[in-house]
């Protein structure tokens, strides 16, 4: 589950500074444009590695890590959500009474409906799948204008972006809650840090314009006078 959940905040993360560098192009225009080469591909890394990691997240293969595999296991053994198994997996934790208190326990068919919003069935799942196998994980190799036909076919909004992300949080949640009583945080701790360096580069910027505006007035202050000593 930690793995499942440093994808989702990894994506959540990636995402939210993608976008903050997009919003603020304009209004730190300067910043920007002395270093475009080096801002063009961070804004495109935080975009790969946002959807890479959703990606993972809602992986449909049967051979790795995901959460549609995930919630298949609990299916599996769903008789590990039961309050006696939960109070055997956490009788070292003396809030575990407490704990039981905010469970609901699923039944099997609530357990299959999650997998099943969590499957390719669900049509954003799917679209971000098709993104998986087209150009994520590797570039579709049939045919490199049906790829991108197939892409602009399926092209995924950023709040359909942002309701992915929340659908994962909400079933990775709900049965940490329900095996360990814990829940897991989108966020991470200064995960906007990235205005600090804006907005000191664009002061140091600001300062260097003013310092040679000054050198500039200064010079034109000297020629003007030996223009009248001559």
């Amino acid at each position: 589950m930690c793995k499942l959940s440093q994808d989702l905040s990894d994506s959540y993360v990636y995402h939210n500074i993608k976008d903050g560098l997009q919003q603020s192009i304009m209004s730190h225009d300067r910043v920007f444009g002395q270093s475009t080469t080096y801002w063009y591909f961070s804004i495109r890394a935080f975009q790969t590695g946002s959807m890479l990691s959703l990606c993972r997240v809602f992986d449909q293969s049967f051979r790795n890590l995901s959460l549609h595999n995930y919630l298949c296991v609990i299916a599996k053994n769903i008789e590990y959500l039961s309050d006696d198994r939960f109070r055997k997996r956490n009788s070292k934790n003396r809030f575990v009474e407490n704990l039981l208190l905010r469970r609901s326990i699923p039944n099997l068919s609530e357990v299959m409906a999650d997998i099943e919003s969590v499957s390719d069935n669900n049509p954003l799942v799917k679209k971000l799948t098709i993104w998986r196998n087209n150009i994520v994980a590797h570039t579709g190799g049939n045919s490199l204008l049906k790829s991108f036909k197939i892409l602009d076919d399926n092209s995924i909004s950023n709040e359909e972006f942002l309701n992915l992300i929340d659908l994962g949080y909400a079933k990775l949640n709900k049965y940490s809650l329900l095996l360990d009583g814990s829940e897991y945080s989108r966020t991470v701790f200064q995960q906007e840090d990235y205005k600090n360096l804006l907005r000191n580069a664009k002061e140091s910027i600001d300062l260097i314009a003013k310092s040679h505006e000054k050198l500039m007035l200064e010079q034109m202050y000297l020629l003007s006078n030996s223009a009248y000593e001559i």
